[in-house]
């Protein structure tokens, strides 16, 4: 039997370039055909992989009040309204009837998500489900080791399992089949001694921090990863838009 868990994160919800329910769309026109086609690609993977067993939420479902550019890329700064963005994206997604507790949550960045408390907890409280700072989320007998932040660097994915193991052998922690990691919006997979690391792709299309601070392809997209026979065997679903972290308005004439 084959069991679909979809990791969802970064979805930044309240930003010009966040994944957007189309009920709150900004009523800025330029700006309303990058956030219906990061949308339409949404639910085209949804209804070509879903229902899932699964919803593992990664952290950064709301961008948060916008301090260092007093939210000036932002539809909103409340962020009340942004948990209520972030969970219409949530309750889009097709879940299988007989998973009685089908979401599973973890915190993201503070800066985004936290201002005396964690507003990622009320998007959980929402929806009856855990909420956790890193979690070994067990599917069986497959155990996935979830957490927003790991380094940027491609060359760290060893690191990162490095320090996974050794969580597992000097306290005691399950050891994990898979590492899945958030928060710098690339997909990346790499495998050793039985184990996969996974970097998920954002659900964020741009940003201006990101056209001024990232110097790297950014990957627009999401992930589902397949349990079957009670492990992971390696296959994963994934769909990616690949996006330059600057735009044409960045090209100059002389």
């Amino acid at each position: 039997m084959t069991k679909k868990i979809l990791f969802i994160n970064d979805i930044h919800a309240g930003h010009l370039g966040g994944l957007t329910h189309p009920d709150f769309m900004t009523s800025v026109e330029a700006w309303r055909g990058p956030e219906k086609a990061g949308w339409d690609m949404y639910k085209g993977f949804l209804e070509a992989h879903g229902p899932f067993h699964q919803v593992v939420s990664v952290g950064d479902l709301i961008d948060g009040p916008g301090n260092k550019n007093n939210g000036r890329h932002l539809i909103t700064t409340d962020m009340r309204d942004q948990c209520k963005m972030a969970e219409a994206v949530l309750r889009a997604i097709p879940t299988e009837k007989s998973s009685n507790s089908p979401f599973i949550f973890v915190r993201g960045t503070e800066y985004h998500t936290d201002r005396f408390c964690s507003f990622e907890d009320f998007i959980a409280d929402s929806f009856d489900a855990p909420i956790h700072n890193h979690v070994y989320h067990v599917v069986d007998s497959c155990v996935i080791d979830v957490k927003h932040k790991a380094s940027t660097a491609a060359s760290s994915l060893r690191s990162v399992m490095d320090n996974a193991m050794k969580w597992h052998e000097l306290h005691g922690y399950p050891r994990p089949n898979v590492i899945v990691r958030g928060h710098i919006h690339q997909f990346q997979r790499y495998e050793v001694n039985g184990s996969t690391v996974i970097t998920l792709p954002g659900a964020q299309m741009f940003s201006d921090y990101g056209e001024r601070n990232v110097e790297r392809m950014i990957d627009f997209g999401f992930c589902c990863l397949h349990v079957e026979d009670g492990r992971f065997q390696g296959k994963l679903d994934v769909e990616l838009a690949q996006l330059a972290a600057c735009g044409q308005e960045a090209i100059t004439r002389g």
